[in-house]
């Protein structure tokens, strides 16, 4: 009777601990939205009237905040700055899985001197940008018949004409692997490596409270000797 209350209890209280891991791994996961076409731009506000640029298709948005049809979100981790603004929630998918490489921030280089903007109407230049560069692709959007580039460059966010890079190719949708000429930052801007220690820590965490909890039910109802049969042995 004994044994099965023991067990009975175990289970009853490593349950929610077990739930508890599994709800965080879910509740990460519902921070990421996948985007779901080539034309899905981040606004500056959320009527949607100022868009900065498209995030490529098959990458991740972080939710920072539910509005009513617009998600406020941010784009970007590590050293170069994360982007926030508002998309829109019609245009964005759920994910069952925290994505390994959301944001498709992708290094380029000048085949030309250009000139980068700070803003989209390109009335505000920052300063010349030589040529064979490095840049920090973030996105585009276009402009007339022009293609500008939402980029990082000299500590700076802002635009380039698009024909002033060296050709590249964003990452397929399918696996979010790059396939063009310049380098890939997804270590960089992994969700796991910018906290490593993070999954570890919380499983450490969760086996400690298993074993202490079921070292203390143990003893509570650990069985001990029949007080009668003690003082039986003292008369032998």
């Amino acid at each position: 009777m004994i044994k099965k209350t023991f067990i009975l209890i175990t289970a009853i209280i490593l349950t929610p601990v077990l739930t508890l891991s599994k709800f965080q791994v879910n509740a990460q996961s519902e921070n990421y939205l996948k985007v779901k076409s080539s034309l899905t731009y981040i606004y500056s506000d959320q009527n949607f009237t100022e868009p900065i640029f498209a995030v490529p298709k098959g990458f991740f948005v972080k939710v920072e905040q539910k509005l009513n049809s617009a998600i406020k979100i941010s784009y970007g981790l590590g050293e170069y700055p994360t982007i926030y603004g508002f998309m829109k929630e019609s245009e964005l998918s759920s994910v069952s899985a925290i994505p390994e490489n959301p944001f498709a921030v992708i290094k380029v280089s000048t085949d030309k001197s250009d000139v980068l903007f700070n803003d989209i109407s390109l009335n505000h230049p920052y300063f010349n940008v030589p040529k064979n560069e490095i840049l920090y692709y973030y996105g585009e959007i276009e402009k007339g018949e022009s293609v500008l580039c939402y980029v990082y460059y000299n500590k700076k966010l802002g635009y380039i004409d698009k024909s002033s890079l060296n050709p590249f190719s964003l990452p397929s949708e399918e696996n979010n692997e790059p396939t063009f000429g310049g380098e890939t930052l997804e270590e960089e801007f992994s969700p796991t490596s910018q906290n490593p220690l993070g999954e570890k820590l919380q499983i450490l965490i969760i086996v400690g409270i298993s074993i202490v909890t079921i070292s203390v039910v143990y003893f509570l109802f650990k069985p001990t000797k029949n007080k009668t049969d003690e003082e039986d042995g003292e008369f032998n």
